[in-house]
């Protein structure tokens, strides 16, 4: 099996996470059979390099055993697998990882999101993970989508290289603040409010945060926006922007047909199909609107964006922010 330090200590760190009911509850009639080919392969030392050939010598019940227990809609196809795709369809749910970094697990011929990017520093992953354990199943379901991650799309479309954004406690957080307090026209239900402010509590008790002082931190948030502004010039920065609103967009419709459809491994199918096609959409909408410079999706109130920023401290100096104003000129 495969040992490099990184992977190890990725499944390490996740093996702590509890399934969901529902996925355990799916998997229980084909787990014992599963155990027996996970035997085989290990026996086999299987990795990246042979899974396929490992896979090609197993019996056709033994294929559906995979597909069924993977939760495969179509019966694998060995020759029509990645060597991720098809060394992770032996491996345990917690020990699927994205082997070629491009944002996602392929899993047989299907592709999913982590639920812990491997961008997610050690110790943000245990609290995380810590939290999402203390949650019930719709609470649990709603937290993982904090992790979902729009780059990775909004790189295919665009046709540029991959770049993960670094998932550390201050990108968690903002996160959360997104959901709990939307900025308009984005909306999040009391619902899904009420799921974050459980797992907010729950990942803040998990995680030690170091003290820092206000003042520093005020002026460090300045200095940071205003380089990061020059830096990427005003329509790359706005496009960024847009994208965390896009974000939120997607969580909200993302919990709409989690309520509608429910949790079972055939709705869960469902609503990552429509989900992507919404993001598919939005994300083809934004890159339209950064062509075009006429698209709804593209119209940010600057204004607003630089009040929320001296919102930090309202009985700070503010005028070293007012320096954003120049770059919109």
């Amino acid at each position: 099996m495969e040992t490099n330090a990184e992977y190890r200590n990725y499944v390490s760190i996740l093996s702590n996470l509890q399934p969901t009911e529902g996925r355990k509850k799916y998997q229980d009639p084909y787990a014992s059979d599963f155990e027996k080919i996970f035997v085989k392969a290990q026996d086999a030392n299987v990795n990246l390099g042979n899974a396929k050939t490992f896979l090609q010598s197993l019996s056709k019940a033994e294929l559906v055993t995979l597909q069924k227990y993977t939760s495969l809609a179509e019966a694998i196809d060995v020759g029509a697998l990645s060597d991720e795709g098809a060394y992770n369809l032996l491996m345990h749910d917690n020990e699927k990882y994205d082997f070629n970094n491009d944002g996602s697990i392929q899993d047989g011929i299907g592709k999913r999101a982590p639920i812990i990017p491997k961008s997610m520093p050690k110790d943000v992953a245990i609290a995380f993970i810590d939290a999402l354990n203390t949650m019930d199943e719709h609470d649990k379901l709603m937290a993982m989508t904090l992790t979902f991650d729009l780059s990775r799309l909004a790189s295919e479309i665009q046709g540029k290289q991959f770049q993960p954004p670094v998932m550390d406690y201050s990108y968690i957080s903002t996160r959360i603040d997104q959901i709990l307090n939307p900025i308009p026209p984005a909306f999040t239900s009391e619902e899904l409010k009420l799921s974050m402010k459980k797992f907010k509590e729950a990942f803040e008790a998990s995680y030690s945060v170091p003290k820092t002082n206000v003042e520093d931190e005020y002026n460090s948030v300045v200095d940071e926006f205003l380089s990061e502004l020059r830096e990427k010039g005003a329509a790359n920065f706005l496009f960024e922007l847009n994208l965390k609103k896009i974000e939120t967009r997607i969580d909200a419709y993302k919990e709409k047909l989690s309520q509608e459809y429910g949790d079972s491994p055939e709705a869960l199918k469902e609503i990552d199909k429509q989900v992507n096609e919404y993001k598919k959409q939005l994300l083809e909408q934004l890159q339209n609107s950064v062509d075009n410079k006429h698209d709804e999706i593209a119209q940010i109130d600057v204004q607003t964006m630089i009040k929320l920023i001296m919102h930090f401290s309202e009985n700070k100096e503010n005028e070293p922010l007012r320096e954003i104003l120049k770059e919109f000129d």
